[in-house]
């Protein structure tokens, strides 16, 4: 009787694991494809003359803050220079070095520019 338990306890855990791994393929592509949504609706929101807060109150803490004249190559080829002060950067945590939403700020706290950085 014992034997026969851990068999099946055995065959329930090999299904767990086998559905476990053929969901974590669509999980990390909605939740990636969640993540950008989310980022991309707040982007939309903020315009150019809104606060430095107001962008970190609508899309969280930066992934990177670019002071100026020092590039973050992960995405930009030009470097934030005046009247930009420093630019925030939004990366998507689960595509590093692919989907990235910037902001360049004045010496004010204020917007100056934005963009959504895609590669291809």
């Amino acid at each position: 009787m014992t034997i026969k338990k851990y068999c099946i306890a055995g065959w329930i855990s090999k299904k767990v694991l086998t559905w476990l791994l053929l969901l974590s393929p669509v999980l990390y592509v909605a939740t990636c494809s969640y993540i950008s949504e989310n980022k991309s609706a707040a982007f939309e929101l903020i315009k150019v003359g809104d606060t430095k807060n107001t962008v970190i109150d609508r899309l969280g803490k930066p992934s990177h803050i670019e002071q100026s004249g020092i590039l973050f190559s992960r995405y930009a080829t030009h470097q934030c220079n005046d009247p930009c002060v420093e630019r925030l950067w939004f990366e998507n945590p689960l595509i590093l070095g692919i989907e990235a939403w910037s902001f360049e700020i004045d010496k004010n706290g204020k917007v100056i520019n934005n963009s959504h950085w895609v590669s291809p």
